[in-house]
């Protein structure tokens, strides 16, 4: 039997022992029977509420399991709960009057092995009570989640302390306080070697703790400080004299100094040069949603996982703390280090009533400037920028709407709420009179001069999609935007199809059956049709081929140009409004419906498309998507930079493609500046068809 493997962090290391191992490597969401995973991977593994559940089968090999974290392994690793837990253990042995518990001087003669230690807020009154005790003695505080040296200072003056929580609003009360500290008594006469403090790092593996199984590497080292010890009140200040943490130490002028567990036995004082140190800027990262993924992803990179109150660089967030973060309540100021994954009013182009609204602004703002782009047809429809369906918001647009179905009222039309997303809601009509039954029996206001509680869009419903094996499906199009103000925008290559799973009838009698009408996912995955395996999904490539082979190469071609010019303008339709901080990059995942004429029709923008797998393609896809995101985002040298002017190199792109690019638009008179840029895209057909344009 061969063992299958899965690693979602440190990479390098874990897969190059497993591979030599003969393992295998598979996904997370394969059939696995080792997982090296991330802290967070285990906690969404072991919560109640993910359900999972690992076979533990001593006779069959090849369906047993081991992950290499304890569910709740922070009762150890957290710095508060570790406290707690030693100081609970020392009452209990007192009280059975275990002689491991024997004091002297009122200290344990065998369990003194911790600092004098409080946790902060709950321990603030004891810890003054401590500190008066001996007030000319330091300490060190230390924030109880997060890791690195990061956060940690000393005082030596309960001033010092008040002083911080009054500057930063840690507020030292139990019920005001965010963020719990630990503060201990720093030992102030470490053991020097060259001059230098330095602490052990070893390395202990636990098997069981029922009955407890510990063994101890060997082959640890101690982390020296890179300038020599010093404890006067000059040096309080200096992290490069008192804390050991490599990803402090790293910065310093000299960064090498490491000593192996068997020279620092026979007193070898020369250190190890077996130990490098990273030359890079550590680049720390947080996400408060698709937890997993993101982070693995991170992680592979070398960026160290924050809390969101933490100093971040990359925050990957949900829309509503974008919202939150960018309130003018919430004075919150980024630095030019700092990146985030959306931009303040995304929702100009998500939600679906202010998209319709503000592509209907575009066309009539260039038809008044008298712009060839908003010519019209003897129709009345516009020639080039006829991308949706004709749409109004109800209740606003009502009349507007009334007036339009009494010129085709065999039409049928389908309803969406704005707030609203993953199919919740939707219905299709045919009949003013069940517009008007559904505003009564479900008291949804749609009539103007009426108490509105939620609103509307209300499209002409397209119904006649092109189908694939008589089914309806739409795509899923990936679009990276990096600045609106120049437009930079570019396409991931690998979006998909989804797939009815019930095939496409336009009577009447199917009218109610969402499986014939509605791709989204979570609606056709409780189809009985519904294939798991697939996720009735087909991706854009396959698409290609099959439009290639069915329809011709010119005219699939003309397709795809079109899909691009559809995002292109929806994009430049919100451009003048959205709010392009150069903090923030978005990645949208469009939805487009192509006719059986081939002609494609925007449905809607998502500003946080799901980044959840349906199958092991889906996974891999994503993956990829979020991985790419990041190396396009980030200056070449991987450090978030909001100076930088955002022109990826070929290295960067990996499998996006530059829809456009206004900054090498506005240079088309320097033949030169446009060379430098445009040999990056060659061979990119959407870049060099939107140039053009």
């Amino acid at each position: 039997m061969r063992v299958q493997y899965c690693s979602d962090l440190d990479k390098s290391v874990v897969i190059s022992n497993c591979e030599k191992r003969g393992w295998l490597q598979v996904g997370a969401d394969e059939e696995w029977n080792v997982y090296w995973a991330g802290t967070a991977t285990c906690k969404n593994i072991f919560s109640v509420d993910s359900g999972y559940r690992m076979n533990d089968n001593q006779w069959n090999a090849a369906i047993s399991r081991l992950i290499n974290h304890f569910p709740n392994h922070y009762e150890l690793s957290r710095k508060d709960l570790l406290v707690k837990n030693i100081k609970r253990y020392r009452r209990e042995l007192e009280k059975e009057g275990n002689p491991m518990a024997e004091r002297g001087d009122s200290r344990y003669i065998h369990l003194d092995f911790m600092p004098v230690t409080f946790a902060l807020p709950s321990d603030y009154n004891m810890f003054v009570e401590e500190y008066r005790k001996s007030p000319a003695s330091t300490w060190i505080m230390k924030p109880c989640g997060r890791s690195q040296g990061s956060g940690i200072f000393l005082i030596n003056k309960l001033s010092k302390l008040k002083k911080w929580s009054r500057d930063t609003k840690h507020i030292f009360q139990p019920q005001l306080n965010k963020e719990a500290y630990v503060i201990s008594r720093y030992i102030d006469n470490p053991l020097l070697i060259g001059g230098k403090k330095f602490d052990l790092r070893l390395y202990v593996l636990v098997t069981s703790f029922r009955p407890l199984k510990a063994y101890q590497f060997k082959h640890g080292f101690c982390r020296f400080c890179t300038v020599k010890y010093d404890s006067n009140m000059a040096e309080l200040d200096n992290m490069y004299v008192h804390l050991t943490n490599v990803s402090i130490q790293k910065h310093g002028v000299s960064s090498n100094q490491t000593l192996t567990i068997r020279n620092f036995r026979v007193g070898l004082c020369q250190c190890s040069q077996n130990f490098a140190m990273p030359d890079k800027v550590e680049i720390a990262f947080s996400t408060d949603l698709d937890r997993a993924k993101v982070a693995c992803i991170c992680e592979r990179r070398g960026w160290v996982h924050v809390e969101p109150d933490d100093a971040w660089n990359i925050y990957w967030a949900a829309t509503q703390t974008c919202r939150n973060l960018f309130s003018v309540d919430s004075g919150y100021r980024m630095n030019e280090n700092q990146l985030i994954n959306h931009f303040p009013n995304y929702y100009e182009i998500s939600r679906k009533d202010l998209l319709v609204k503000n592509i209907k602004r575009y066309r009539k703002d260039l038809e008044r400037e008298g712009n060839c782009m908003a010519e019209r047809g003897p129709d009345a429809k516009y020639l080039y920028l006829d991308i949706i369906p004709v749409t109004f918001v109800l209740p606003v647009d009502y009349n507007l709407f009334v007036e339009e179905y009494r010129k085709s009222p065999q039409s049928t039309w389908i309803i969406k709420p704005c707030g609203k997303s993953q199919g919740t809601g939707i219905f299709l009509i045919n009949k003013l009179s069940k517009l008007k039954k559904w505003s009564r029996d479900t008291k949804h206001a749609v009539f103007p001069n009426s108490f509105v509680k939620e609103s509307y869009v209300i499209c002409k419903y397209i119904n006649n999609p092109l189908l694939i094996g008589g089914k309806k499906f739409d795509l899923r199009l990936y679009v990276l935007v990096t600045s609106f103000r120049p437009l930079k925008a570019y396409q991931f290559k690998h979006g998909f199809c989804r797939f009815c799973t019930v095939k496409y009838d336009s009577s009447v009698a199917e009218l109610d059956n969402m499986y014939v009408h509605l791709t989204n996912v979570s609606v056709q995955k409780h189809g009985a049709e519904y294939n798991a395996i697939h996720g009735g999904k087909l991706s854009v490539q396959n698409l290609r081929l099959y439009l290639e082979s069915t329809r011709g190469k010119e005219v699939t071609e003309r397709l795809f140009d079109q899909i691009s010019w559809v995002i292109i303008h929806s994009l430049k339709a919100v451009q003048p409004i959205l709010a392009s901080d150069r903090h923030c990059f978005e990645c949208y995942g469009y939805d487009i419906i192509i006719d059986n004429k081939l002609k494609p029709w925007l449905i809607e923008v998502n500003a946080s498309p799901s980044l959840s797998s349906t199958t092991a393609n889906d996974r891999i896809l994503k993956h990829k998507l979020i991985d790419n995101i990041f190396s396009i985002v980030l200056p070449p040298n991987g450090v978030p930079d909001t100076k930088w002017n955002k022109i990826a190199t070929p290295d960067q792109i990996k499998d996006f493609e530059l829809l456009i690019d206004e900054d090498l638009i506005n240079h088309a008179d320097d033949p030169e500046y446009v060379e430098k840029y445009t040999g990056k895209y060659a061979s990119n057909t959407r870049w060099r068809n939107t140039f053009n344009s």
